[in-house]
């Protein structure tokens, strides 16, 4: 009996602990909700032309997201007389400003990069949250600084070459397991996805991820319907980053995102990536002396920092483990 008392005493505060977390958590949404209402009334944006008049929360997300692509856009523009300038709201009061006129879009591309203040910056918090800082997310001084250094990644003369090595196998691989499968309906966005990231891995990191395996095992398996899941540890991490909960996407927007750092999920995920980025690291010092010729990984290690002192003309082991999960993602 005093046992379960005790066990009863112990959920009742637990009950009451949750509950009053969960109140706390509810009074800062409603005020993060106030305080968006509040900039978004406010915001001299609002004076651009642009539409006007949907809920502030919704705001213009739906037009978009259910029109076709763009047509929503030449419509607003066409309505406010082929304005330089438009602005709209997104969803939670985000306000969208669009630059129509050619020399104004023109501006904005080419303004100086390493400039400080940045004038015209990235919002790729989702990029610099799960994936470090790179080439996609960094801005100003940082961004120039690794931009010089991996200056010779994108030297075209590497990557036509190494593709000239990396193409014919790959291509002879998966037209055979098509051959197999004669007869059989074909997803061909993954199947180009799968090709292009072995090209990928071999060209950029020297490493095999194994996509077309999978191709393979779908042609000998004649009921399966569709390709399993890469198993290379780096994109299994990579495809929970992009498979985000839409609670965590709703927190970003309201700029609660701060929440996610107790999601233990999220920080297992993150520790993953960067153990599988160390490992492609890691193999290919071990096979540089074996390659007849240098992939992008092995320039990106040269540029790899030996001592302290020479950090701003070479990177950390973490800056080089960002730009490796960038480089992968853009590719």
């Amino acid at each position: 009996i005093l046992i379960i008392q005790k066990a009863a005493t112990v959920m009742i505060w637990w009950h009451s602990y949750i509950l009053r977390g969960l109140e706390i958590l509810l009074a800062l949404l409603l005020l993060q909700i106030c305080v968006i209402y509040i900039k978004w009334r406010l915001s001299p944006l609002q004076n651009l032309p642009g539409p006007r008049g949907k809920f502030f929360l919704i705001g213009d997300f739906l037009d978009i997201y259910f029109g076709p692509f763009f047509s929503v856009h030449q419509k607003w523009w066409k309505e406010s007389n082929y304005a330089p300038l438009m602005s709209y709201t997104s969803l939670f009061g985000r306000w969208v400003v669009l630059p129509c006129d050619p020399d104004l879009v023109k501006h904005i591309l080419t303004a100086p990069s390493a400039q400080e203040p940045v004038r015209y910056y990235k919002q790729f918090d989702f990029f610099k949250d799960m994936l470090g800082d790179g080439l996609i997310s960094l801005e100003g001084k940082n961004w120039s600084r690794h931009r010089r250094i991996l200056q010779p990644c994108f030297q075209t003369g590497l990557v036509k070459d190494a593709l000239k090595e990396a193409l014919p196998s790959k291509v002879d691989s998966i037209i055979e397991s098509w051959k197999k499968s004669e007869g059989r309906v074909i997803d061909v966005y993954a199947h180009m996805s799968a090709i292009t990231l072995d090209i990928l891995g071999v060209v950029s990191f020297a490493h095999e991820f194994n996509a077309l395996d999978t191709i393979t095992e779908w042609a000998n398996d004649s009921g399966a319907d569709k390709i399993d899941e890469i198993q290379d540890p780096m994109m299994k991490s990579l495809s929970q980053v992009f498979k985000p909960k839409l609670v965590w996407i709703i927190m970003s927007m309201l700029k609660m995102g701060w929440l996610r750092r107790f999601d233990s999920k999220r920080n297992i995920t993150k520790q993953l990536m960067d153990e599988a980025a160390e490992d492609i690291i890691k193999a290919a010092e071990e096979n540089k002396s074996e390659m007849k010729k240098q992939s992008l990984i092995h320039i990106m290690l040269n540029a790899m920092s030996k001592d302290e002192s020479q950090e701003r003309n070479a990177l950390s082991m973490q800056e080089l483990k960002d730009e490796l999960k960038l480089f992968i993602v853009a590719g």
